[in-house]
């Protein structure tokens, strides 16, 4: 029976071959001769013509399928590469804001270090400032066998930000101003020119004015807003004439008779990388250092 089927399907496909051969033969003859083909040269070419688009319709359709496919994973890998290429533009981008800032701070320490003539300055980098106490400590990788002692001043993009709180031998603590125990040790301060000055004490942060609160104020000279506040070195615990800030309010104080100010910060607390510690020549400090190994 297998056999018999086998002989059958190529007695049809040799009639197949040869009908569509003489078709071929014929319609060639009739296309030289400028003849139009036959009837029975019609119905042979229609069914071959059926039959070659009933083999081909398999081939097509994988052919489509392979195509639309191919195109799939073409389109794939574009995105893929221009994904990577997005993100090492991005990175580059990052990399390129993140030295610009390093260097602007690098430039600031510089010229804060030439324009403080008369003062020690030690300047060290921020290697550590914790999320959790962002407002509160920083980390810098300068310590005892740098000369740096307890409680010398710190600044950074332009003004006072802090005080050294700890040294040990290769790195220190620095107790930023706005932090809780930033300003235990209360920072001397003038106001405005050096002809009529007004002194104070720079003693909190207040965080609903963003700005630094000065109490005891000694003299009831013209203060305005805008006047300069600067360290007065009074105390001996400090350098005179370094920038804090400027004022921007003034208020009655509520526990004494004294007036007091809302200064604005003259340095940055957001973006500290780079920072200058400030000492006194003569070294005026006292002996307490907290040095730990």
């Amino acid at each position: 029976m297998k056999k018999l089927n086998v002989s059958k399907l190529i007695t049809i496909s040799l009639l197949i071959i040869i009908l569509a051969m003489g078709s071929i033969i014929i319609s060639a003859k009739n296309f030289k001769n400028g003849e139009s083909p036959s009837k029975m040269t019609q119905v042979i070419n229609d069914s071959t013509g059926g039959i070659d688009k009933l083999l081909s319709s398999p081939g097509n359709y994988f052919r489509d399928k392979y195509t639309r496919i191919q195109s799939f994973l073409n389109t794939y890998e574009e995105n893929k590469n221009l994904k990577k290429e997005l993100y090492q533009l991005s990175e580059r981008a990052t990399n390129s804001e993140g030295l610009q800032a390093e260097n602007k701070s690098l430039r600031e320490a510089l010229n804060l270090e030439n324009s403080l003539v008369g003062y020690k300055k030690i300047t060290a980098n921020v290697i550590n400032r914790n999320p959790s106490s962002w407002d509160d400590i920083i980390i810098i990788d300068a310590g005892n066998n740098d000369g740096v002692k307890l409680n010398m001043i710190v600044m950074a993009n332009k003004g006072v930000v802090g005080r050294v709180s700890q040294v040990n031998n290769k790195t220190s603590k620095i107790s930023l101003l706005t932090g809780q125990h930033g300003l235990d040790n209360k920072i001397p301060v003038r106001i405005g020119n050096s002809d009529s000055p007004s002194y104070g004490l720079l003693s909190s942060y207040d965080y609903d004015k963003n700005a630094f609160l000065v109490s005891q104020i000694t003299s009831k000279n013209a203060i305005k807003n805008g006047d300069l506040v600067v360290t007065s070195g009074l105390g001996g615990d400090s350098p005179q004439d370094l920038p804090v800030g400027k004022v921007i309010e003034k208020k009655n104080s509520s526990e004494s008779s004294f007036e007091e100010l809302y200064v604005e910060a003259t340095g940055s607390f957001y973006d500290l990388r780079t920072v200058t510690l400030v000492d006194r020549i003569d070294g005026s400090h006292k002996e307490e250092e907290n040095i730990n190994e």
